[in-house]
């Protein structure tokens, strides 16, 4: 049986996703080339055929989420280095990509925090 809580994980990335895909889309490949943005359209694929919200679909969302935060920009050894040199700060998709980068945190932090609590199986009383 699934859990109620993995699948409404599910459907809540799969609505951020879906209303942002544009966005993401157009963020990961200014971020991070078209390797990132490879990287986002499995995700997105994998989270579209999902039954749950697997620990690998939570591990990509967070490197999206790094990906988003420029958590790798100073190792000149990642690409994403150079992708970000080229970005300039007043270019409107910034913003995009921080307000991105909110909801992203905020259903990250749900799904973590819903890990914490007991889960109760369909028809078992709580």
């Amino acid at each position: 049986m699934f859990h109620y809580r993995s699948n409404a994980d599910l459907r809540a990335a799969n609505r951020f996703m879906q209303s942002n895909i544009e966005a993401v889309q157009n963020a990961s490949l200014l971020l991070g080339g078209p390797r990132a943005l490879n990287r986002f359209q499995k995700l997105l694929d994998d989270l579209r055929a999902g039954v749950v919200l697997t620990r690998r679909m939570k591990r990509e969302m967070k490197a999206l989420h790094d990906l988003l935060t420029l958590q790798h920009v100073a190792d000149p050894e990642r690409e994403e280095c150079g992708f970000f040199s080229s970005i300039d700060p007043t270019d409107p998709a910034v913003e995009d990509i921080c307000r991105l980068s909110d909801g992203l945190m905020g259903l990250l932090m749900q799904t973590e925090a819903e890990e914490e609590l007991p889960v109760f199986e369909p028809g078992q009383m709580a």
